[in-house]
Order: structure tokens, then C-alpha cells, then sequence
């Protein structure tokens, strides 16, 4: 029986720079224009090789089915060059399976409670700053996000060890190149200027910041407590061997840049969505105002169960997914759609084509939170926090933040939307709202 010759999928026969160019530029477009002309799934031609995208939820359902040694993280060295070798997303095989399993309970639903006081009192405090008039939303859902992060990973008791740990996560934050993450040809045409010029500093003060901060909680009169790196520290392997300074540093740095940029974004979507739409704005405002008190434990547990609240959050992540497409790669033999695909051709599982499909979610381009509490879309047909063996850790925490600091923002302030809709940009790893679009903090009445 003869064996299939692999092959590629129709796409474009554009220059890989005009394609890349495309991509970043406007990647829900980009995805759009593909599938319409040459169907689903597509191949193209990016700097870094041949990838094949899709959107189709049996498509979807195959590569996240797969095991992690036959499609594998894309391009590894450039993202651990971002978040170090040692970061969950780069492990593959037993490794990735024993470590995730591991980490995991970091984020178990039973620590929720224990995070949303600190969610609910940075939210109150950074709202408490806003001016009278018109305010970013990006700005100040970046701001809570991040002090969100911080507090929970290390729970500084000294103010100045928590402005000092803000301080580097922005610097290393704002290095990162888009382009470098996952075409990191393109960026040896680029001259080193501005944020690749700044990276490698920015990269190694912060590994020392944390290499130092490891260090003294390993001191016999450290006191654990209930932090994302206290934890990280108490983990055992079954040799009972502790995590190794690098394997904490490295997961340190991924929390600090995915647990902050991306759901900020998804917040400050979900801000300026609810009010360009009177209807939707009045129904969330209703439900919040069913809540008998925010200021307890069971008020706040009770706000991040809200189904309409829940269902605001879904559809802004739908409409705007803060990463587009998941970027895998071919390890091993592996057939798509009909095809077997060259060992190396990257697979990107566009979540920005999934989310817009008019079977699933009719109307696409309506935000509509309604859809969700009507059916529930499958992991395949909507995943903003990828799928499978490499879905987001952190997933529960993020959506649980977005709720609280959503639900505390409109409890206690209203807004009034100004200017034209947001539209994306890239933001280091990840694509959210452009800086425009401001809202108006409007005076509260009693």
C-alpha cells in the first residue's frame, strides 16, 4: 500500500513578506480573505516557513487531539527566548505532561476565593484614581491587571519590592517585539533600535530580580504563603527533589506575561462593548445590582457566578480573542483534512476564524452576550485560551479576574463610552484594543 506524498492545502503564492506583513497588520482580516478564496483550512507563506491555518471545529478538535510530540510548540527557540527554556508551553512528551501536572493546582478553582479580595481591592483602588472626564480603558485595565498579577504571584508586603517588581515586568513587557515571537527572521532585517535595542537588558534585570527573590524565600526563616511562588517552591517531583531555581523563573516570567497584557485586553474590550449598547449595559447594571453586598465573601463569589456578567466576558474574548491563532508546529507524521502535511509546516488554529463562524454564532460581527447563556459553544468551536494538552493554565483565573474587576467597575462607577469603536493592535505577545476610543468617568449619583 503505497504511503500518501505530503502536500499543503491551497493558499496564496505571495511573497512570504507581503503574507507576514498582512498577517500582523490585521490578522482577523488576513484570515478572513484566505478562507473566503481559498476555503478552509489555507496555507501560507510566512518568513518562518510554511503554515497551514484552520478554524474548522473537526479540524480544531484533530491538532488539539494530538499528542505534544506530534504537533509541538511553534518556533520554541524564539518564545523561549521570551519566556526561557524551561517554560511549560515549550515542554513536549511525558516532560510537559508530568510538569503540567504539577503546576496545575496552582490555579485550581479552590484558590479563587483566596485571590478575589486582592482582585477587588487593586480594582477600587486604581478606579479611586481616575480623573473626572475622559480615561483610557486599556490603560487602566493594564494597570489592574498587572498589580493583580503581582500581588498574587508574590505578595509583597514591603511597597517598594511590589513598585519595584512593577517597574521591571513593564520594562520587559514593553521590549517585547511582536515580530520576534513568532518571526523572528523578519527581526535580523530590523535595525536594533527601540524595543530590540532595550530587550536584552530588560530580559536579564528582571531574571535577576527573580533569581533573587527565589534565593531569599529558599532562607530557612522565610514563612510560605499562599503566592503563586510560594507554591511553585513547595511543588515536589516524586523523587521529592524541589523545582529548580531556573524551572521557577521560567514559569515566572510566563505568568507575568501572559497573566497580565491579555486579560487586560479582554477587559478593556468588554468595557467599551457594554457601553455602545444601551440594552446590554441596563441588563448587567440589573443583575449586578441583585448582588446584597460586594464587600463580603459570599457577595464577591456570588458576582463571579453571574451568568449574564459571565456571558459579557465570553463574547468580548469571541469577538476579540487576544491571541488570533495558537501557533503549533508539525512534529511527526500527522494527516489534516485528508492531507499529510510536511514535518516541520507550522499549524495555527485561528480562534479569529472559529469564533466568526455563522453556524456556530449567528450574527458573528453582533456583539450579542445572549448566545452564550443560549448554548454553550463546544472547546472546539470556541477556545480564547487555546485547547487541549496546552490549553491555558491560568484560563479559570483570567475569566474569574475579568468578572470581578468587570463587576466591581460597574458597581461602584459609571462610564459613558466616546469616540469610535476600538479597533486591535499587536501589544508584545498578544493583539488588543488600540489606545483610542477613551471613556468618560462620569460623576456618581446616590
Amino acid at each position: 500500500m503505497s504511503v500518501p506524498s505530503p502536500s499543503l492545502p491551497p493558499g496564496s503564492r505571495q511573497s512570504s513578506w507581503v503574507q507576514t506583513a498582512r498577517l500582523m497588520h490585521d490578522a482577523e482580516g488576513f484570515l478572513a480573505k484566505n478562507v473566503a478564496r481559498y476555503g478552509d483550512p489555507f496555507s501560507s507563506a510566512i518568513r518562518d516557513g510554511t503554515v497551514v491555518f484552520t478554524g474548522r471545529p473537526d479540524l480544531v478538535r484533530e491538532v488539539f487531539a494530538a499528542p505534544t510530540d506530534v504537533i509541538s510548540p511553534y518556533a520554541p527557540t524564539h518564545i523561549a527566548s521570551v519566556l526561557g527554556p524551561h517554560a511549560l508551553i515549550l515542554l513536549t512528551g511525558s516532560a510537559h505532561k508530568h510538569e503540567r501536572a504539577m503546576v496545575m493546582p496552582l490555579f485550581h478553582s479552590a484558590h479563587l476565593s483566596t485571590y478575589t479580595r486582592a482582585m477587588v481591592e487593586v480594582t477600587r483602588h486604581h478606579a479611586s484614581q481616575l480623573p473626572a472626564g475622559d480615561f483610557n480603558s486599556l490603560d487602566l485595565c493594564q494597570r489592574i491587571a498587572l498589580d493583580v498579577v503581582l500581588r498574587v504571584i508574590f505578595g509583597f508586603t514591603d511597597p517598594r519590592r511590589h513598585q519595584q517588581a512593577l517597574a521591571l515586568t513593564l520594562d520587559f513587557v514593553g521590549a517585547i517585539h511582536p515580530l520576534s515571537i513568532f518571526f523572528d527572521a523578519m527581526t535580523k532585517h530590523l535595525p536594533t533600535v527601540g524595543r530590540l535595542a532595550r530587550w536584552p537588558k530588560a530580559s536579564a534585570t528582571l531574571a535577576a530580580f527573580l533569581g533573587a527573590e527565589i534565593s531569599r524565600r529558599r532562607q530557612p526563616d522565610h514563612v510560605p504563603g499562599h503566592t503563586v511562588l510560594d507554591l511553585l517552591m513547595g511543588i515536589r517531583h516524586d523523587d521529592g527533589s524541589v523545582l529548580s531555581d531556573d524551572d521557577i523563573c521560567d514559569q515566572l516570567r510566563t505568568f507575568l506575561v501572559t497573566g497580565h497584557e491579555t486579560t487586560a485586553g479582554g477587559m478593556a474590550w468588554a468595557l467599551d462593548a457594554v457601553h455602545r449598547d444601551a440594552a446590554i449595559g441596563d441588563r448587567l447594571h440589573d443583575e449586578l445590582a441583585g448582588i446584597t453586598s460586594s464587600d463580603d465573601v459570599e457577595g464577591l463569589e456570588a458576582m463571579g457566578r453571574l451568568p449574564f456578567l459571565g456571558a459579557v466576558c465570553d463574547e468580548a474574548l469571541r469577538l476579540h480573542p487576544v491571541i488570533p491563532y495558537v501557533p503549533k508546529r508539525v512534529a511527526a507524521p500527522f494527516s489534516l483534512d485528508g492531507r499529510e502535511l510536511p514535518i516541520g509546516t507550522g499549524i495555527f488554529v485561528a480562534s479569529a476564524l472559529a469564533h466568526m463562524n455563522e453556524a456556530v454564532f449567528p450574527e458573528p460581527w453582533r456583539f450579542r452576550p445572549e448566545r452564550f447563556l443560549e448554548r454553550k459553544p463546544t472547546a472546539f468551536e470556541y477556545f480564547p485560551f487555546g485547547g487541549g494538552a496546552k490549553r491555558c493554565l491560568a484560563a479559570g483565573f483570567a475569566v474569574h479576574e475579568m468578572r470581578i474587576v468587570l463587576g466591581t467597575l460597574l458597581t461602584h462607577h459609571h462610564f459613558q463610552a466616546r469616540g469610535k469603536p476600538l479597533y486591535a493592535v499587536h501589544h508584545g505577545i498578544s493583539r488588543g484594543p488600540a489606545r483610542r476610543g477613551p471613556l468618560t468617568n462620569l460623576p456618581t449619583t446616590t
